[in-house]
């Protein structure tokens, strides 16, 4: 077989540095758009991104020539970059090491779609570290509680 081809869906989450509430709705506006072109030009097939103060969800496809860990790590140090320079007062922003990154098949697509859109009425109700836990609890994702957030 010559070539070679996938369809992961992925759906991937990380936050600020020291989870600050730095994102506001403006700045969501022109930072959340930027990441998706950064994401197409990583040869993504780009859905969405979205998020809140002080994280971002991304649903987007694995592209066959990245790791998961390259394309994150590519997508997080080029907007952080990007945004120091761009966005006023925001020229020591970082994300913060590490994320969470869940597949799921193109049937849930629209379901985390939803999710995902929805982030302003479901930080109404729960902090991100809530959030967090359940999607790692409903992924089956093991983690140690100390080294969740720290």
């Amino acid at each position: 077989m010559p070539g070679s081809y996938q369809r992961v869906l992925l759906h991937i989450v990380f936050s600020t540095h020291q989870r600050t509430p730095s994102l506001t709705p403006e700045r969501r506006s022109r930072i959340f758009p930027y990441m998706g072109g950064l994401l197409r030009e990583l040869g993504c097939e780009f859905v969405m991104v979205n998020g809140f103060t002080d994280h971002a969800h991304v649903i987007c496809s694995l592209p066959v020539s990245h790791s998961l860990m390259d394309l994150v790590g590519r997508l997080k140090a080029n907007s952080s970059k990007w945004i120091r320079r761009a966005v006023p007062d925001m020229e020591d922003f970082h994300w913060q090491t590490g994320y969470a990154a869940f597949s799921f098949s193109r049937k849930h697509l629209d379901a985390v779609c939803r999710y995902v859109q929805h982030q302003e009425s479901h930080h109404q109700k729960r902090t991100f570290e809530e959030e967090y836990r359940e999607l790692l609890d409903l992924a089956g994702v093991p983690y140690e509680e100390q080294h969740l957030f720290a």
